[in-house]
């Protein structure tokens, strides 16, 4: 009778360590990515459930979903007929690029299977496709008539764009697209409430029940987007607001709960990692988001515009650094799929602990998946920070990063009270300069640890696993 409650409790174990999940998303796409990608997508959600230790991801963020003006040559961000979700022949396609309406059902059972999130890539701010009319507003021809798309659901003409004779404008337009007016006659028919009742189709008829991703939301005014997540009870939203600090703190301040992604972050991460500037800049709250409100904040390492334009700069020195940095600091950290899939990030340099698989899972297994920092060294080359301990069970762990060129010996006080007199190890590791894997470090009874750090390297330390 001993051994079977044993074999019962160690099952009960094995099964809660299987469905365990930091919080850590995937951007699950990028630019270009192959047609019927919503079948390839389905083919990875075992590994994403389980990238070590029974630890993943807790949600993907999934292309924009619905039928656009390019047909199986778009990415979506041209939405046309937008309750074609693959199901309508129409733009010279049945499918979407990523997939038909079916393939997209069974990916979301799939992902909902998995305990994984899914979150839909939204696109409020301009409509794309329509016929050409005359617009009594403007006096000219433009393409915003929309009463033939197939689903028969959100025809629209003129006046549902700017200007229209409710609002001339809003806070910007994108290229030459039409540009939705949210603020009509808020009924059926009108883009406001058609949209939101968009969004509350997707969630409770479709499946997306990891919220949304705004795209371009510094066209769509911050009110529109604050109604949207509550009518589609309160759901997750992170919006993409490609500006300075300033102005995305300015705009989250206007939304209750909104998640903003992390653009001061990645710029600074691109001037430390590819242009040696200082490590320090990771956490002042002048350059990075998440140092100013990490409650709030997704960092990422790249997305799918980062990774295509040739405008913006990549991170492409040491992106495993990077990633060390978001995937273990504070902040809600976002993968980007080809880092992971066709980069090799997810165990570059084929050891026990490196990659981004070792960081993840000791971002859940040691810090609960949402780490508290407290920072312990800085200066231009070195970073070293701490996330705190709940338990035995979940230590906490040390953090240094070395963006320098050459070794440190670093010596320094921590204040986890679990490390106090224990051999610590290297859980998650990587160096650029060096194969061999940190040797162990001892934490005296005055808390007081000494570190060597190759160049260009992290280590994340915690109580012998």
């Amino acid at each position: 009778m001993r051994m079977i409650k044993l074999f019962i409790l160690n099952l009960y174990v094995f099964i809660f360590v299987i469905i365990s999940y930091s919080e850590v998303m995937i951007q699950g796409f990028y630019w270009d990515c192959p047609v019927n990608w919503y079948t390839h997508i389905s083919e990875k959600i075992n590994t994403l459930e389980n990238m070590h230790k029974g630890c993943g991801v807790n949600r993907i963020w999934l292309p924009p979903p619905q039928k656009s003006d390019y047909g199986v040559n778009s990415m979506g961000y041209d939405p046309y007929d937008y309750y074609d979700l693959g199901n309508f022949d129409q733009k010279n396609t049945y499918g979407t690029r990523f997939g038909t309406k079916k393939d997209l059902e069974r990916l979301l059972k799939i992902c909902e299977e998995a305990n994984i999130k899914c979150m839909a890539d939204i696109v409020l701010n301009h409509r794309a496709g329509g016929q050409k009319e005359f617009n009594e507003n403007t006096k000219l021809v433009s393409e915003t008539d929309f009463s033939s798309v197939k689903s028969k659901m959100c025809r629209w003409k003129y006046n549902e764009f700017h200007p229209s004779t409710f609002q001339e404008k809003d806070n910007n337009f994108f290229k030459d697209y039409p540009d939705v007016c949210h603020a009509t006659t808020w009924q059926e028919g009108s883009a406001g409430f058609d949209l939101i009742q968009w969004g509350k189709w997707l969630k409770d008829d479709i499946g997306f029940t990891g919220g949304w991703r705004f795209d371009y939301a510094k066209g769509v005014d911050a009110n529109f987007i604050d109604k949207f997540c509550k009518e589609t009870d309160d759901s997750f939203g992170v919006i993409e607001y490609w500006d300075s600090l300033e102005l995305i703190n300015d705009y989250v301040s206007l939304i209750e709960n909104i998640y903003a992604f992390d653009f001061p972050l990645y710029y600074t991460l691109v001037d430390v990692f590819n242009n040696d500037e200082s490590i320090s800049k990771l956490i002042n709250p002048k350059h990075s988001y998440v140092a100013k409100n990490s409650k709030y904040a997704v960092t990422f390492v790249a997305n799918h515009d980062t990774d295509k334009d040739e405008f913006v700069p990549s991170i492409n020195q040491y992106p495993l650094l990077a990633y060390a940095f978001i995937l273990t600091y504070e902040g809600y950290p976002c993968i980007f799929w080809k880092d992971y899939f066709e980069n090799g990030l997810d165990k570059l340099g084929g050891k026990k602990g490196n990659g981004i698989n070792y960081l993840v899972a000791a971002r859940e297994l040691l810090a609960g998946g949402e780490p508290k920092i407290k920072t312990c060294l800085v200066s231009d080359k070195v970073l070293a920070y701490e996330a705190k301990g709940d338990s035995v069970n979940e230590p906490g762990y040390l953090v240094v990063i070395n963006n320098g060129v050459r070794s440190k010996l670093l010596k320094m006080e921590i204040s986890n009270q679990f490390f106090c007199r224990k051999n610590l190890s290297a859980y998650a590791w990587y160096s650029y300069s060096s194969s061999k894997k940190p040797t162990d470090i001892f934490c005296d009874e005055e808390r007081l640890v000494s570190i060597k750090v190759p160049s260009k390297s992290y280590v994340v330390y915690s109580l012998k696993q």
